[in-house]
């Protein structure tokens, strides 16, 4: 990131790599805090009040939308990037336990990242499913993103959180046999392997010129509250992120807190990126994992 921009910190109600890389390109620190540690008039900071929300989806979907709405898009001297070359993973789905294959391909300057889904024939089942807020459907236990009718593609977080981790700001990710993102071994970092293999590459436009990247600032203090959890967003004058997490129904868990510079994106790859996912027992009857 260029520590030129004047970055803004975050905070999210969310246990994701997806959430911790978004709040890395939005800006800045980033805190996820209980209600209990800190003080009521801290969320309440120029006019911005705390909203509430009654559910988790609702929460994660005005999170996104509050900072959309209060931020600026600011170029960098950087250029848009793209993966080199095709790369392909394959693996079950936790959810739906099915098998699925991935495909990684580049992307012209401008497109984002997106989704295509193709059944085992290798035609398309789906539209481009852009990786955007407004194409989030569900984020109850893993994010699934669709159409307006229905979900199209899931548990896509640590693919993802691996793309903005490195860098990649548009590539066509094609999704064959399932409709969900294969699992591994439960974190980013076989995804991250796998694309630094493939290396990296400037996108270029349907010209053949490149573009600057783009990163969104935030205007003003933000705080968004669901529960006893919330994301508050505040300026800084460094990209610091702080996750906190309590749950004290596994103790293997318990409470941790993680501090990185988010500036140092060198520092992904061995900070944020082996952190696996995890389950409790009650929740066990709602996956099917294949071993």
């Amino acid at each position: 990131m260029s520590t030129s921009v004047p970055w803004l910190p975050s905070t999210m109600a969310s246990c994701g790599h997806l959430s911790l890389m978004r709040a890395a390109r939005i800006g800045l620190p980033f805190q996820l805090l209980s209600s209990e540690l800190l003080p009521c008039e801290v969320r309440n900071t120029r006019g911005k009040f705390c909203r509430r929300s009654s559910a988790p989806f609702t929460a994660h979907t005005q999170v996104a939308e509050e900072l959309t709405s209060d931020v600026r898009r600011v170029e960098t001297e950087k250029p848009q990037l793209t993966v080199a070359k095709s790369l392909v993973k394959s693996g079950v789905g936790l959810h739906s336990g099915v098998w699925a294959e991935v495909k990684i391909l580049p992307a012209a300057a401008g497109e984002g990242r997106y989704f295509v889904v193709r059944d085992t024939h290798g035609d398309e089942r789906s539209d481009r499913i852009p990786a955007a807020l407004s194409y989030v459907r569900d984020t109850t236990l893993s994010t699934w993103l669709g159409g307006p009718t229905k979900k199209g593609v899931g548990t896509v977080e640590h693919l993802l959180s691996a793309l903005e981790g490195l860098g990649v700001d548009n590539c066509r990710i094609e999704l064959t046999g399932g409709n969900e993102v294969p699992l591994l071994d439960g974190s980013a970092l076989q995804w991250v392997e796998a694309i630094e293999d493939a290396g990296l590459s400037i996108a270029l436009d349907k010209q053949g010129t490149s573009q600057s990247r783009k990163v969104l600032v935030i205007n003003e203090p933000i705080t968004v509250c669901h529960g006893d959890s919330f994301v508050a967003a505040f300026p800084a004058a460094s990209s610091r992120l702080t996750y906190g997490i309590d749950f004290p129904q596994v103790p293997a868990i318990g409470r941790q807190w993680f501090t990185w510079s988010a500036d140092d994106i060198g520092a992904y790859k061995s900070e944020v990126a082996p952190a696996r996912t995890f389950g409790i027992f009650e929740q066990q009857l709602s996956c099917q994992i294949s071993v």
